[in-house]
């Protein structure tokens, strides 16, 4: 199946040209195919000159922002480090989140690892549908949601797990990924989301509204394993309170194991901003 474009309306044109080299060297010249037979209506020769003119700037000023879109692209190619289209995509997205310090920070590389051992262990029966997986897991909050018996929520998982194998492949996955997807990748999910519970029991029996209105807007903003910027701004506009709230609140979100907190550094840029994952 032809890979998706997920950069292709990127506000930064030197990235869209970045994404359209890697699936070129990647996926379409291994196969003998043409970039422009399998894109017909992407006019990728504007993005080529905004990487040229980014690529000269970088020159010039060699610690720019976001340098890397010009430096790294050396590095994509069947026998190079971005040897593969999940490694760039990884290696994307890590670049372009906030910078990573800390427990974050090894979170992301025990991600990067856990894809590629999974990669290697399911073989075939490995799920390689970025859309797919980010629109199976966005699910897992809507099933966990309604709840039910065991029997029921399985029932469901199966529902919705075909449902989006039609809207995301153009090809119909294996019966092993089929299985991935819904003993793999959401049932685990869905059982997380709904021990959710056992947090908001402990909320409303504390009686702390306040830990209880921003717990509901992580949720909301959330699934599982992600992870957010939430500093001064975000929270007055969730909750209207202070930072001195904001601190207080995140920190008993973070004692009941809900949440884990990053602190960012007061002062600095946007990169030092204070992270809050979802655990449970």
């Amino acid at each position: 199946m032809t890979p998706k474009l997920l950069y292709n309306t990127h506000d930064f044109k030197a990235l869209r040209y970045f994404e359209w080299v890697a699936i070129e060297r990647l996926y379409a010249k291994p196969r003998g195919e043409r970039m422009y037979n399998l894109y017909p209506d992407m006019q990728f020769e504007f993005w080529q000159d905004a990487h040229t003119e980014f690529s000269a700037q970088v020159k010039l000023s060699p610690k720019k922002r976001d340098a890397w879109i010009a430096t790294d692209l050396g590095k994509v190619g069947p026998d190079k480090e971005l040897n593969t289209l999940e490694k760039v995509y990884a290696y994307i997205d890590a670049q372009l989140k906030p910078k990573r310090r800390g427990k974050a920070l090894k979170d992301d590389k025990r991600a990067i690892g856990q894809r590629e051992y999974q990669r290697e262990a399911l073989g075939d029966a490995f799920v390689d549908r970025r859309s797919l997986v980010s629109a199976a897991k966005t699910a897992c909050k809507v099933i966990a949601e309604k709840g039910g018996s065991p029997e029921a929520v399985h029932a469901l998982i199966d529902q919705e797990a075909s449902r989006l194998e039609k809207l995301h492949c153009e090809e119909a996955l294996s019966d092993a990924q089929q299985q991935t997807l819904r003993d793999t990748i959401m049932r685990p999910v869905v059982e997380e989301l709904m021990a959710v519970g056992v947090v908001e029991r402990k909320l409303l029996e504390s009686r702390d509204k306040q830990t209880y209105f921003l717990w509901g807007h992580i949720k909301a903003k959330c699934v599982i394993g992600d992870e957010i910027e939430l500093g001064q701004a975000t929270y007055k506009a969730w909750c209207g309170g202070n930072d001195e709230a904001r601190k207080k609140y995140l920190t008993v979100l973070s004692d009941l194991k809900a949440i884990r907190v990053t602190w960012g550094k007061k002062g600095r840029g946007t990169r030092e901003s204070t992270l809050v994952k979802r655990l449970v």
